[in-house]
């Protein structure tokens, strides 16, 4: 996997609107984002038991933390915090980056009590722009579990391809799920931002 060198060009907060908006964690988010977890451990199992197994005292927060920092000078990862009227309500990210093809996966989860606010279609929207428009970047993805419709519906609703394949049995930090690929070029991005 090739790094993004353009990582630092990407700001380190952004308002998505009035109640909205992503910031890039930092040492201040632990308590927040350990709370988050911890609050919503029993959802999270099913979809993200890694997040549930790693994170079980608040050090482990900073920990991921620390990491995401080091990912992001390293080029490989970015991980922002969604905030819900100044609360800490998910996690979305750039992973899997592969600057050798010009792609990446977006990558998110939300509280369950912040499910159905349009939180996670906002932010995926701005992190598709920020990836083609300041990253320059071809493809990007959003990898969902095939039992998880729920998640499926973001990539479809941001006009994401709905490939054939299914990736059978795939080993996602130590559970193995089935998973579908969503994908959406940047020239489909920018037909699709024309018409609306």
């Amino acid at each position: 996997m090739h790094a993004i060198k353009n990582l630092s060009k990407v700001p380190k907060s952004v308002v998505l609107n009035a109640d909205l908006m992503i910031k890039q964690l930092d040492k201040s988010h632990e308590a927040a984002l350990f709370s988050l977890i911890d609050q919503n451990r029993s959802y999270l199992k099913k979809w993200l038991p890694w997040w549930v197994g790693a994170c079980t005292r608040q050090s482990d927060a900073l920990h991921f933390i620390t990491s995401a920092k080091d990912t992001l000078e390293k080029g490989t990862k970015l991980i922002f915090g969604i905030f819900y009227k100044g609360e800490m309500s998910g996690i979305i990210n750039f992973n899997k980056i592969d600057a050798s093809n010009d792609q990446l996966a977006i990558g998110y989860w939300i509280g369950e009590r912040f499910q159905g606010l349009g939180l996670v279609i906002a932010a995926c929207s701005k992190l598709i722009e920020i990836g083609f428009q300041t990253l320059d970047l071809k493809v990007i993805a959003i990898r969902c579990a095939v039992e998880n419709i729920r998640s499926q519906k973001i990539p479809t609703r941001l006009g994401f391809k709905k490939p054939d394949m299914v990736l059978k049995k795939e080993n996602v930090h130590g559970t193995h799920m089935d998973i579908v690929v969503y994908t959406i070029q940047k020239d489909q991005w920018l037909n699709q931002k024309v018409k609306a």
